[in-house]
């Protein structure tokens, strides 16, 4: 095999030198070289800026879930949840697995291809993933929040009537560690965000101090199995007149925290110690994330637009800004898109402020999503699931 191998490529070497031997040949194969290289250059070219305005759908199926129903995607598969169970499909709607349960109002949250639903104000936990409920357990106290971290640890706000505490299970339901919490001492945790190994917590306090309002950020590390209660804090900062309401990590687990006012990045370690941060002089509407960017949404200055929309990375640089003149219901990033929608029209944004589709759709949209492959995207309405393509 190896002479054989040997062979083939002192022949091929032969062909190619007395190719490069002929000017003609050279000047040939030189056209051809940049001919398609030009061909690419602009291909990347117009795949970055064209707006894309149409789509054809490539598969189509009946939708026919019940009223409540939300969905998440796990990698190439939709989590269909509801109050009534959950369900896992395919973009055919070809259901691989289904749960039933019984919950009045279930929340979620998603990390990597794991999923957790709890039941909001209840006591029933589901841990997931694409294949099926990996575990599930009740809780002795009523559930505010949940998180889920890559290694299907869970994190839970459970409330009582003198404390509120964030306390972390396996899919067992076995508490691994607990972090109480009461308003004289730290402020109501208004939000929490748990790290990807689960060996952090970050938590946004929000309190009083001295007759006005403060906000707390606090880093719990429990990367040390002996360390005691008190030595789980590995970091807190104060900050006057200001609350957080959405703190998460970023990648390499990089804590985030957005306030009313501002975005504050960290820097990785222990310690909570700013990297950087981005003030915000107007009122933020919405925020959205993936672990590399955070977008904001804000009430435009501009007279014919509605919204104002800024694209920040980790570093605190921002990317991209951007006006748009729609009211949406929904936004996302998704696979390095900014997916925008409402109930008749998609949209599209690439991470460099360009916008990559703009068009109607005549069905109600429920969800948008990106798929894998070229320009694909999937379209769950009122009573149909659709794959198209931008074209």
């Amino acid at each position: 095999m190896l002479a054989r191998m040997k062979a083939i490529t002192n022949k091929f070497k032969i062909w190619w030198d007395k190719l490069m031997s002929d000017r003609a040949s050279r000047l040939l194969f030189n056209t051809i070289l940049l001919a398609a290289l030009g061909t690419a250059v602009c291909f990347a070219f117009y795949n970055q800026t064209h707006v894309f305005d149409d789509f054809s759908i490539s598969e189509t199926v009946q939708e026919d879930d019940i009223d409540g129903t939300r969905y998440e995607m796990l990698g190439d598969y939709v989590i269909k949840y509801s109050p009534d169970g959950v369900f896992c499909v395919d973009t055919m709607n070809n259901t691989i697995w289904s749960s039933a349960y019984s919950m009045q109002t279930p929340i979620c949250d998603v990390c990597g291809d794991n999923m957790v639903i709890a039941e909001e104000h209840g006591m029933q936990v589901y841990v997931l993933n694409s294949k099926g409920v990996v575990g599930n357990f009740a809780t002795t106290l009523p559930i505010e929040d949940a998180r889920i971290s890559e290694n299907q640890v869970v994190l839970l706000k459970l409330q009582d009537s003198e404390a509120t505490w964030l306390n972390m299970y396996d899919t067992s339901g076995t508490e691994l560690a607990s972090i109480k919490t009461t308003v004289p001492n730290s402020g109501y945790p208004i939000s929490e965000a748990l790290s990807s190994d689960a060996r952090k917590v970050l938590v946004a306090y929000s309190g009083e101090k001295d007759g006005q309002l403060r906000g707390q950020l606090v880093l719990y590390d429990f990367s040390s199995v002996s360390a005691s209660e008190e030595e789980h804090i590995a970091g807190s900062r104060e900050y006057p007149h200001e609350v957080f309401p959405y703190v998460y990590f970023g990648a390499n687990d990089t804590p985030i925290a957005v306030g009313s006012s501002e975005m504050i990045v960290f820097k990785r370690g222990s310690a909570l110690e700013e990297k950087t941060s981005v003030g915000f002089d107007r009122e933020i509407v919405s925020v959205f994330n993936d672990d590399k960017n955070c977008g904001f949404i804000f009430r435009s200055d501009l007279e014919n637009e509605k919204y104002h929309m800024e694209v920040y990375n980790n570093s605190g640089s921002r990317v991209m800004d951007t006006d748009f003149n729609f009211n949406y219901t929904g936004t996302r990033m998704d696979n390095g898109e900014i997916l925008v929608y409402d109930e008749k029209n998609l949209y599209s944004y690439r991470t460099s402020g360009r916008q990559k589709l703009n068009t109607a759709y005549n069905k109600e949209v429920v969800y948008f999503a990106k798929m894998s492959g070229f320009h694909k995207y999937l379209v769950i309405t009122a009573d149909s699931m659709d794959q198209i393509k931008v074209k």
